[in-house]
Order: C-alpha cells, then structure tokens, then sequence
C-alpha cells in the first residue's frame, strides 16, 4: 500500500524531495518504530464566522488558542470529528493529512515546525509518513505563516516526584484551613448577643 494519490500530487507540486515512511501494513502488523512526537508534524483546522484555516505544529505542542485568537483577531474553534472526516474523504484519504497544500485554506506553522532538522508528516492513510528534511519543510511551508502559537505539552505537566506527596499535603492543609475557618464562623453565628431592647 503506498501514499495517497492526493498526497503525491501535493508533494510533487511543490516539488519537495521526501521520503516514504511506514510503520504499519494493510494488515495491522507493525513494520518500523513510530516516530517520536516531536518528530511529528501534526495540522489542526480551525474555523469562524471568517473562514476555515490550517495550522501546523509538532505533536508534542498544542495550540493555544487564546493567545492565537488575540493575535489574529478572530474566534477561532476547532472543527467536528465530522466535518474533518468530510474533508478527509473528500481528499481520497483517511484522515486528515498534516500536508499543507491539500487545502486552500490559509496555513499558519509553528517555529518548531520550521526550525526541525527532519520531521515526518501524515500522509492521510494511518501508519504512512512523509520524511521531510529541512530544505523540504522549508519548501514546503513557503506560502504560510510563520506564527508563534503553541506550547509545549511539557511544560504543563506536574513533575512525576511532586505529584504524590506535595498534592496529599496540600489538600490535607486546605481542607485543615476549611474546617478552622467554618468552626469560627459557626462560633460567631452562635455567639452573637442580640442588641439591648
């Protein structure tokens, strides 16, 4: 089973050199390692009252879609599971590739995406990469946006060590607090001596 004829179309159009990676057969059974989430180039669409468009970012990033709305000014949301397979299958593939070019909605990229050494990119059929090298992402993205949009997913997780121990503490002291803080109040409410006739 090789690429999608949408996705080589695409690729030849720009005039990319890449290569075919494929971490699973027709049959499910697993051919190659995949790729790492920072290897992975990923494409979100996004839509408002404007319009539909594209962004690319790698798979160990997410959007953050509060600064990218106050950036460009609009109201962006994700689209439906239904709407994407639409598109997917309108395209002749099976899911949404990460592949620019295959709509012609306006494409913004992250730096992460522009600045890797090689990244590998779906092709729209599951367990099917495209390998790009630098020259060929470049090429690739030579008609977006470069924008400043995602976050790292690392960033927002809690280190492994803190999570037991810290967190058992600090709701055992809220909760501490809490209660100190509803026997005053009842204590008060108890306790208070009615004005003198």
């Amino acid at each position: 089973m090789s690429l999608p004829i949408s996705a080589i179309k695409n690729l030849e159009l720009t005039g990319v050199d890449y290569r075919t990676y494929i971490t699973i057969d027709e049959n499910g059974q697993q051919l190659e390692a995949e790729p790492s989430d920072s290897q992975k180039a990923i494409l979100v669409i996004l839509e408002d009252s404007i319009g539909k468009m594209q962004c690319v970012l790698t798979q160990d990033h997410f959007i953050d879609l509060t600064m990218l709305c106050e950036t460009l000014g609009r109201n962006l949301k994700g689209i439906e599971p239904d709407t994407s397979l639409k598109i997917a299958h309108a395209l002749g593939l099976e899911c949404i590739s990460s592949l620019p070019g295959l709509t012609n909605y306006p494409c913004i990229v992250s730096p992460q995406v522009l600045d890797a050494e090689q990244l590998y990119f779906s092709s729209g059929r599951d367990g099917h990469y495209i390998q790009l090298n630098s020259k060929g992402i470049q090429s690739l993205f030579v008609n977006a946006e470069r924008l400043n949009f995602a976050k790292a997913i690392s960033q927002f997780k809690p280190p492994e060590t803190m999570a037991g121990t810290e967190d058992e503490e600090s709701i055992r002291k809220a909760v501490q607090d809490f209660t100190t803080l509803r026997i005053k109040q009842r204590l008060e409410t108890t306790l208070e001596i009615p004005p003198m006739p």
